[in-house]
């Protein structure tokens, strides 16, 4: 996984089932997952007793791992008690897709943001509505159009838990040290950048090597002007006016410098360091960025409110990362477990072991959250606005998982930053990189 730091660990790299379609059999990954509590799969018996094993792929740090366990090895109900396992991202696709062939899957887990969709279709995946209904009944609130980003073939195929999300991301001094304004459309932030530019400083951070940053950022730009990669209906749609206005606009933005050319080779280690060093003014990422700068940089990386596109909307891209059951268990088995885990997960940001926007409501109103002013400002001004991959359509599919992290949109990302082609040339290569994947 293309990870800077423990910190950036923790969302930078959740999403990509897609590797297990591609990248991740070319590697030959193997299932060497990190176990801790026990690597228990599924409901076992024995000793008078019974485990209800939860697999959770790592999301943070060691003191996020170890919370984890501690609270799921916490359960107790009808006799069952909690196992944990972690699973490191490197394998995370090959360990998952193991279980679920050889029928030992755990009773639920978290993972990637397709993971549900595609297992689901695979008749492994137990629907979600029971514990939804439950956490409703309770008085839970979901953020923004996250259940409807679950919902596939009349049923929820998982919980959100949480949310993963492209925001703008600015430093202060450095916008100030050229008398730049903080953007707030495309007409402000292209003059902050011919002005950082002038003065040696990127203003579009973009990796489009290694990382997948700069392919998240460009789809967040197509959201944002009201664009993406599919139709309300689902369907591959990348030739649209919409999304050729915004690729012409970052051409532009890589032809005047405001976007470095190094950027096709960038990872995510890259990214971090021009950021850090004062090489990167302005650019898209995850909510975890600020954790990769010093206590004396803390005030001056700072989150900006939306931005506004050409077509006068807003947007930007986000994973909703869920939780899901699997068929290798008793359905009120897996249903109880889960509900009481997301019940009692607001530790994880009560206790500052997550920055992603956590999907409960009643978390993010926790005064620990709320403390946060820039977790907050995601929450409240960016997760309202966030598209999946699915872009125009509600819900994701299972090819969705095939898509993300695959080769097309990485081809999509490098061809801009080289200006390789025309915006409507570029768009079309990625239609039919996309229409490959979706109808294999």
């Amino acid at each position: 996984m293309f990870l800077s730091s423990a910190a950036s660990a923790q969302l930078s790299r959740r999403n990509l089932l897609g590797l297990g379609l591609g990248a991740a059999g070319a590697l030959g990954l193997t299932a060497c997952s990190r176990a801790t509590g026990g690597g228990t799969a599924g409901a076992s018996g024995g000793g008078g007793g019974s485990t209800v094993a939860f697999w959770d792929t790592v999301w943070g740090a060691d003191s996020y791992v170890n919370r984890a366990q501690e609270l799921v090895q916490s359960y107790s109900a009808d006799g069952m008690t909690g196992a944990y396992q972690s699973v490191p991202w490197a394998s995370y696709y090959q360990t998952f897709s193991s279980a679920v062939a050889s029928n030992t899957a755990p009773a639920a887990s978290s993972g990637g943001g397709y993971q549900a969709f595609q297992f689901y279709a695979q008749d492994a995946i137990n629907p979600a509505d029971n514990v939804i209904k439950a956490l409703q009944d309770g008085g839970a609130e979901f953020g923004p159009g996250l259940l409807e980003s679950m919902q596939y073939d009349g049923v929820y195929v998982g919980v959100p838990w949480q949310v993963d999300i492209r925001v703008l991301w600015y430093r202060q001094s450095l916008l100030e040290q050229v008398g730049a304004a903080v953007p707030t459309d495309w007409d402000t932030l292209r003059d902050a950048g011919l002005k950082l530019k002038a003065a040696g400083i990127q203003g579009f951070s973009v990796g489009a090597g290694t990382s997948t940053q700069g392919t998240q950022a460009f789809l967040a730009m197509l959201i944002n002007n009201g664009g993406g990669w599919f139709d309300a209906d689902g369907n591959v749609d990348c030739i649209t006016d919409n999304n050729i206005q915004a690729v012409e606009y970052l051409l532009s933005l890589a032809k005047d410098g405001i976007i470095t050319p190094a950027a096709v080779s960038y990872s995510q280690d890259n990214i971090t360091s021009d950021w850090t060093t004062g090489k990167t003014a302005i650019g898209f990422d995850s909510p975890t960025l600020a954790q990769n700068f010093g206590a004396d940089q803390q005030e001056d990386i700072l989150v900006a409110s939306p931005i506004t596109g050409p077509t006068g909307k807003t947007g930007t891209m986000r994973f909703v990362n869920n939780l899901m059951m699997y068929k290798t268990v008793d359905t009120e088995v897996s249903e109880a477990f889960l509900t009481w885990y997301l019940q009692n997960m607001s530790v994880y940001w009560t206790e500052g072991l997550l920055s992603s926007i956590p999907a409960l409501q009643s978390i993010v109103d926790t005064p620990e959250y709320q403390a946060d002013a820039r977790a907050k400002k995601i929450a409240e001004e960016w997760n309202p606005i966030g598209g999946t991959y699915a872009s125009l359509a509600s819900s994701a599919n299972p090819a969705m998982a095939a898509v993300d992290g695959g080769q097309p949109t990485a081809v999509w990302a490098q061809q801009i930053v080289q200006q390789s082609a025309d915006a409507r040339t570029i768009l079309e290569t990625l239609q039919t990189g996309l229409e490959g994947i979706v109808t294999s």
